[in-house]
């Protein structure tokens, strides 16, 4: 399994949240400026892209992230994706310098 972090929304980003939050949960508006700020956090199972999520900086709080957008694949649920995602945005906060996670669900 990898994981990578980018500075824009790359397709693989999309092409999840199009299948989980759009398809499966019937959201209509996925997409928002915040994909313009954010990291974004992709996971692969070999060649596959299985799971996504965001984090950015909270305007109102000073060293705070938001995280949110979390998503896996059907097929991969179960799998402890959720925890392997949150586990790797926290280091990344850290990284950061950043001291609070707010998760936006």
């Amino acid at each position: 399994m990898k994981y990578k972090f980018f500075d824009y929304l790359p397709q693989e980003a999309k092409d999840i949240r199009i299948e989980v939050f759009v398809n499966e949960q019937k959201f209509e508006n996925e997409f928002d400026d915040i994909d313009d700020i954010a990291y974004h956090l992709i996971i692969w199972e070999g060649e596959k892209a299985i799971a996504n999520a965001r984090l950015y900086r909270d305007e109102d709080e000073k060293n705070s992230y938001i995280i949110g957008r979390l998503a896996v694949l059907k097929e991969y649920r179960k799998c402890h994706i959720g925890t392997k995602l949150m586990n790797l945005l926290e280091e990344k906060v850290k990284a950061l310098s950043g001291e609070k996670i707010n998760l936006s669900a």
